[in-house]
């Protein structure tokens, strides 16, 4: 019986902006990374998939389609403002701001304030704490 290839997840140390013209290369970078200790940012008209992605120590913006169906924290803040799929989300360290369609059903604790604007809609069922106002 032949063993599964462990793979072997790395940590990508700095910030990550991503855009259009470099989405692709990113893709590829952030395939076996499971932490980004700085910023991750994604640019309208651009998209993310990161499947093995479990921390981002700075903030998250979130500007265009991502899926980030590992991630389970962000250190800063998150601003969510484009479709986005952060199943295993749990904890925001910073503000968590909602201005799209979010379903964030594992998420449990905001650190800071929780903002929902009036066209946008969160679903989330576990949230247990907000630091800040809502």
């Amino acid at each position: 019986m032949k063993k599964a290839k462990k793979i072997k997840l790395i940590v990508w140390k700095g910030d990550v902006k991503i855009t259009s013209e470099n989405q692709k290369e990113w893709s590829e970078k952030l395939k076996n990374v499971w932490k980004i200790t700085g910023y991750l940012f994604i640019y309208s008209q651009a998209s993310l998939t990161a499947d093995n992605l479990r921390t981002v120590g700075g903030y998250l913006f979130i500007n265009s389609q991502a899926s980030l169906t590992a991630l389970r924290t962000v250190g800063g803040d998150l601003s969510i403002n484009s479709q986005a799929s952060l199943t295993a989300l749990r904890t925001v360290g910073g503000d968590l701001s909602i201005n799209s369609q979010a379903s964030l059903t594992a998420l449990r604790t905001v650190g800071g304030y929780l903002s929902i604007n009036s066209q946008a809609s969160l679903t989330a069922d576990n949230l247990r704490t907000v630091g800040g106002y809502l």
